[in-house]
C-alpha cells in the first residue's frame, strides 16, 4: 500500500505545494475524487461517492459528499 506522506504543518512544505512558477502563490489547492458506488461497495447510500481534500497554508480540510468530514471518517470509508 502506497501512502502520500502527510503535510505535518511545516510551513515550507505547504508553501511549496501551493506555489508553482514565478507567479503568486495560491491560497489553497484541492483534489476531488469521484468513486462509482453503483455496486454499494462503499458504505454511502449513493451511486457516486465524492471525496475532497483541500490543502491550505495552515491546515487541511476533508469533505465527503460535499459535507465537511474528518480524515478518520474518510480513511474508515476507504478501508472498510
Amino acid at each position: 500500500r502506497h501512502e502520500t506522506p502527510p503535510l505535518n504543518g511545516q510551513k515550507e512544505e505547504r508553501q511549496a505545494l501551493l506555489h508553482e512558477g514565478s507567479g503568486s502563490a495560491a491560497v489553497n489547492a484541492f483534489v476531488e475524487l469521484v468513486f462509482d458506488n453503483s455496486d454499494g461497495r462503499l458504505s454511502v447510500e449513493s451511486d457516486e461517492v465524492i471525496v475532497r481534500r483541500t490543502v491550505g497554508h495552515k491546515k487541511d480540510e476533508y469533505f465527503l459528499q460535499r459535507k465537511r468530514a474528518n480524515k478518520n471518517e474518510i480513511m474508515s470509508l476507504l478501508e472498510g
